[in-house]
């Protein structure tokens, strides 16, 4: 009987060692390789600069290919690595790009983005939520949203 549940504990133990290895292998797979988490933002002027970023799960190239009409009119290459973050300089102002981010290979879904117009347009506004006090927070909404 003790070798029995030595056995068994040598089994459960193998399972409890390897089992943290099969989470590695869905990161080792070309799909997996596809650029997520794409955040859009601006470094410099907001007329003719964008500054994509996104992750990978695997250290790779950074390219994005970018265009008025057609996603691969431009390609801006990045470092490589998990984190990418390329900005995108030379721009129309007030135009709608096509872009995608990949390494050459594998690609995200086509997006796009618009630049800024001339003048002074762009507006921020941060707050913080609470979560308390509701009758003020929709009226700081509506002021907002005004």
């Amino acid at each position: 009987m003790v070798f029995r549940k030595k056995k068994f504990f040598t089994i459960i133990t193998i399972i409890i060692i390897l089992s943290p290895l099969s989470s590695l292998f869905r990161y080792v797979t070309a799909a997996d390789d596809t650029p997520k988490y794409m955040h859009l933002s601006w470094q410099n002027d907001p007329k003719t600069t964008m500054t994509i970023s996104c992750r990978t799960n695997i250290k790779t190239e950074s390219i994005v290919q970018y265009g008025i009409d057609d996603s691969s009119t431009f390609e801006q290459i990045g470092t490589s690595g998990l984190w990418h973050s390329v900005e995108l300089t030379n721009l129309l102002p007030d135009t709608k790009y096509l872009y995608r981010v990949g390494n050459g290979e594998i690609w995200c879904a086509e997006n796009n983005f618009k630049t800024g117009t001339e003048g002074n347009h762009t507006t921020f506004v941060a707050w913080g939520e609470s979560r308390h006090n509701h009758p003020v927070r929709r009226s700081v909404v509506e002021i907002v949203n005004s």
